[in-house]
């Protein structure tokens, strides 16, 4: 021993003479050995200290999400991107939630390794873990070695998190001026259109915006015998689209199973689709949105249309493989 660890110093003069007393009447390898599993005590408690921390930033972190959950539930803003940001908010809680109990984890961690510590501080076996052929590798402290790691780490997520939280708020603010400048011109199309259409006519509709957004339509409504494809397009790079449409005066009937199942079963096999979807003024079940999510069946259900012909924000994949009749 080499005598380089300090003395602890405690709040109070009785506190700091009782422990030198103490140590007095140890060994010189005693007393060592005290001193530096006091030092290890002092190091599980700032990495406590550190996590308990990163627990308060993730809990204050919680409350602006909060305030704009009540603020877009009671539509007091933000009407045009309202349901994006909600999606948003709720996969950064979740984030939020999942480094919550990480911190937790790691602060139950440390109060183990220091009660554990301390404990030791009046066993008879003490010295023994500081002799140099353990090299303190029966010291609790050594379960702590990679949270200091862990804790930069989780430091590291939750200020690139806030950064990208502040961006993409600032992104939703700027999107909601586009689309309501945009829910203004010619281009733009309200829902309405579509749930007081025919189903031939809601087909056209939807022709139309996929023309609008450059596609050249192949068949713009569909008939007899159309095997589920009720629209078919080029897209600008020579991806097939092929679509099925479930219009409906009632636009809370859900559309069930059945229906993108038989649109499954053709469009990529009988009509060479490089995109599929479903295109409809309701929503779909649960069912038959997991069918479609398995398959990669586009969704273009009540929400996307109204984003897509009233506020110009397209459905459309941006990248993908070129159909073979390009």
């Amino acid at each position: 021993m080499d005598g380089t660890v300090r003395s602890p110093r405690f709040p109070g003069r009785a506190l700091n003479r009782q422990f030198g007393k103490s140590v007095a009447r140890l060994s010189d390898d005693d007393a060592q050995a005290v001193l530096l599993r006091y030092a290890e005590v002092q190091t599980a408690t700032k990495i406590r200290r550190r996590w308990l921390q990163q627990g308060r930033h993730i809990s204050e972190s919680s409350a602006p999400n909060l305030k704009y959950h009540k603020l877009l539930a009671a539509k007091r803003g933000w009407p045009t991107v309202a349901e994006e940001v909600q999606e948003y908010l709720h996969a950064d809680q979740a984030n939020l939630a999942r480094e919550a109990l990480l911190a937790a984890a790691h602060v139950a961690l440390c109060d183990k390794v220091i009660a554990e510590l301390v404990d030791g501080l009046v066993g008879d076996a003490i010295t023994d873990a500081y002799r140099a052929d353990t090299a303190q590798d029966r010291s609790p402290l050594r379960h702590l070695a990679s949270s200091i790691a862990s804790a930069q780490a989780a430091e590291g997520r939750s200020s690139a998190a806030d950064d990208g939280w502040i961006a993409t708020l600032k992104a939703f603010e700027a999107e909601e001026q586009r689309r309501a400048s945009y829910a203004q011109s010619d281009a733009s199309s309200g829902i309405d259109k579509f749930d007081t259409a025919t189903g031939t006519l809601f087909e056209r509709w939807i022709a139309w915006l996929l023309q609008r957004d450059g596609c050249i339509i192949e068949r713009e409504h569909g008939g007899k015998d159309d095997q589920g494809a009720d629209v078919i397009a080029l897209t600008p790079g020579r991806r097939r689209i092929v679509l099925q449409c479930k219009q409906s005066t009632n636009p809370q009937f859900r559309v069930r199973p059945p229906c993108v199942r038989e649109l499954n079963g053709t469009a990529r096999q009988e009509h060479g689709a490089d995109i599929v979807g479903i295109a409809t003024n309701r929503t779909l079940s649960e069912a038959a949105r997991q069918f479609a999510a398995r398959h990669q069946i586009h969704v273009i259900d009540r929400p996307v249309l109204i984003r897509w012909a009233t506020y110009g924000v397209s459905w459309l994949p941006t990248s993908g493989p070129r159909t073979a009749a390009a």
